[in-house]
């Protein structure tokens, strides 16, 4: 764990608040739905992940991750993609529980939300897994046991299933649990706050503790038992619990500043200088390629210090690239421009379809074109892959994704 320096941090300022807001108490006559606001910038942190996840599996199966000793340890490192959408998550979907919990409104409807979030992410997955399995074979499924399992996201809970089905949706897996425990967290917060401190107080020692106890729990499984030839219980969300917090706690700190509250320093002057705070995202990259990871790590089993030093670090490197989005002046600066321009936000916009096909082609073209695995060059099959996902995730996001996401406004 990194250990962060206690005068780099100033504590928030904290304005006396009213008493309803400090209560958590819904106002009477107070309108129940969320005052949503948009972050125009999140388009483009999609398209980031969604690509750096896809040169990260080009990379290790044309085998250049293992080939070159330089470029190999950081190519090694770009399933940081993963984090960053956990950290994304964490933002956007807490953002209006902990606005509505501030402001004293009730809360987003449980249902609406968890009915948003099937809209969002199961038609997709659904078309996806059925047309890999059932239409071109790339991906076999033995049995309806099986079957059940990757379609109802449950194989981050046998190893036997950990990599099988779409090798890289065990993140939504782990998504899908967020979803469920987060109207749960949200509604025991609040009745917490009203018993026994202030609603903002409640908001910053629970994320908190969510972070630590993210932490904690990956450490001991790390140390305790862990299999190194893949161990489930560290894609649970107990074990990753960690990443969601930290994008919770820029929702906390963003929903109090535009209430009235203070902002802690360093996210002002990261938010006011996007370059301070992407440069230490890169120098949180280069530490855990080059000093938690060595050559001699790639292709071998984590360590236990491994495990839980890319963890930190890589929860380090996503909340620094978001912050900009978060805090300061909205599409100022060229990292805001580049993020919200039309490239960014189309790719954004598909990155669910790209996370989805992108592994499926590689396969693909490397037995359609004869390819070795791990004797391929990298940049042919990347600029392949990349087209033909692009591809297949406008087609999955015009025929599917956003007829079901049309349906989102009959659920309030």
């Amino acid at each position: 764990m990194v250990e962060v320096s206690r005068a780099a941090i100033d504590p928030i300022v904290l304005p006396a608040p009213s008493a309803s807001t400090a209560e958590g108490v819904a106002i009477p006559g107070d309108v129940p739905r969320d005052r949503r606001r948009h972050f125009a910038c999140f388009d483009g942190y999609r398209a980031i992940a969604a690509a750096s996840i896809v040169v990260f599996h080009v990379a290790f199966f044309s085998g250049i991750t293992f080939r070159h000793p330089v470029a190999g340890l950081f190519l090694a490192r770009l399933d940081v993609g993963v984090s960053l959408f956990f950290v994304i998550s964490g933002f956007l979907l807490y953002r209006p529980f902990v606005a509505a919990h501030l402001a004293g409104r009730a809360a987003p409807g449980t249902r609406t939300f968890l009915g948003r979030r099937v809209l969002r992410i199961v038609p997709a997955y659904w078309a996806t897994l059925f047309f890999v399995v059932y239409v071109v074979g790339v991906v076999r499924i033995a049995s309806v046991g099986d079957a059940i399992v990757y379609f109802c996201f449950l194989q981050i809970y046998d190893n036997r299933h950990l990599g099988g089905g779409i090798n890289q949706a065990w993140s939504l897996c782990t998504e899908v649990s967020f979803y469920l425990a987060l109207p749960v967290y949200a509604w025991a917060l609040r009745r917490s706050a009203r018993r026994r401190r202030p609603a903002i107080v409640a908001e910053v020692v629970g994320v908190f503790a969510l972070y630590a106890g993210g932490l904690v729990v990956r450490t001991l499984i790390a140390y305790n038992g862990y299999t190194k030839t893949g161990d489930c219980r560290l894609d649970w969300l107990p074990a990753t619990m960690d990443l969601f917090a930290l994008g919770m706690a820029l929702a906390v700190a963003s929903a109090w500043h535009e209430q009235g509250g203070g902002m802690p320093r360093i996210l002002a002057l990261l938010g006011r200088y996007p370059w301070l705070s992407w440069a230490g995202a890169g120098a949180a990259y280069a530490v855990v390629s080059t000093v938690v990871f060595t050559t001699r790590d790639i292709g071998n089993p984590f360590t236990p210090s491994q495990i839980v030093g890319r963890e930190a670090l890589y929860g380090i490197i996503a909340v620094l690239l978001v912050i900009p989005g978060v805090f300061g002046p909205a599409g100022r600066g060229p990292i805001r421009r580049v993020l919200q321009s039309k490239p960014f936000v189309w790719l954004g916009v598909i990155s669910y379809g790209v996370y989805l096909t992108h592994e499926s082609f590689i396969d693909q073209l490397i037995r359609r074109f004869g390819l070795i695995p791990g004797h391929s060059e990298t940049v042919r099959l990347l600029l392949a892959a990349s087209l033909a996902s692009i591809v297949a995730a406008t087609l999955l996001h015009l025929l599917v994704e956003r007829p079901a996401l049309q349906l989102k406004h009959r659920l309030g």
